[in-house]
């Protein structure tokens, strides 16, 4: 894990900016200042990582069934879910499936009516791979059931921060105190992307290649490591924090 004090200081570093030239956030609209880089490095570099389908930034949360409720949403920070169990007789759980509207048997409240609690169902009203997205469930419960859905998912990167950031609350939120979690080996990868972004703002990438391409050939190596095996013997790469 690193600070984003410590990122910041190595962009400096990288780019022979100053503080002045590249402030840690800029206070007015328009202005492309080190914490809206960095969100944008951040999230693309996350997103990769999920899609390797590592479980790095795999989160589980429960969300409370109602009684003859059908519709939910999904948490407010998901990047993509991966995985759902419904409590429908208020004890046990049981995977839930995803089903596609159109599929219809007969009519959604007939779907709903003949759904059973042992092989439960669900389907998006929109992105179920999007935040707070609106889901439905056959059946409904019969009972309401405290913390009776569970949800795996992988979170969006501005809630995988100590303290998180956004362009909303970064005014307030000082370059030492928030820590960033990424994979140990390739955190090098934010401070050299973030660098890469302001190359290009300043039009000077051309000048830059050796570095960008360590930038997108580090990129692609994660995603290479980090990508579960399946092969016996196999394993991806830990970071530190897993024991």
């Amino acid at each position: 894990m690193r600070s984003l004090d410590d990122i910041y200081r190595e962009v400096l570093w990288r780019t022979s900016l100053t503080s002045t030239d590249f402030p840690y956030k800029f206070t007015t609209g328009g202005d492309y200042g080190f914490i809206q880089a960095f969100a944008d490095v951040y999230k693309y570099l996350v997103t990769e990582v999920i899609y390797t389908d590592s479980n790095y930034f795999l989160e589980k949360t429960n969300l409370n069934l109602t009684v003859n409720v059908e519709d939910y949403y999904t948490p407010n920070d998901l990047v993509r879910l991966r995985y759902m169990e419904f409590a429908l007789d208020g004890t046990n759980f049981y995977k839930a499936y995803e089903f596609d509207p159109i599929f219809f048997s007969t009519s959604e409240q007939g779907t709903v009516s003949a759904g059973s609690m042992y092989t439960p169902k669900f389907w998006s009203m929109g992105s179920i791979n999007a935040p707070s997205s609106h889901f439905q469930i056959a059946p409904k419960a019969l009972q309401t059931v405290t913390n009776g859905i569970k949800i795996y998912y992988d979170r969006m990167p501005s809630a995988l921060l100590s303290t998180p950031v956004s362009d909303s609350s970064a005014t307030t939120i000082s370059a030492a105190s928030a820590v960033v979690f990424f994979p140990g080996q390739f955190d090098y990868l934010i401070p050299l992307g973030v660098a890469v972004e302001v190359w290009g703002r300043y039009g000077v990438l051309d000048q830059k290649q050796t570095e960008v391409t360590r930038y997108k050939t580090g990129v692609e190596d994660m995603k290479r490591l980090l990508k579960p095996r399946v092969s016996i013997g196999q394993k991806r790469v830990r970071d530190f924090r897993e024991i």
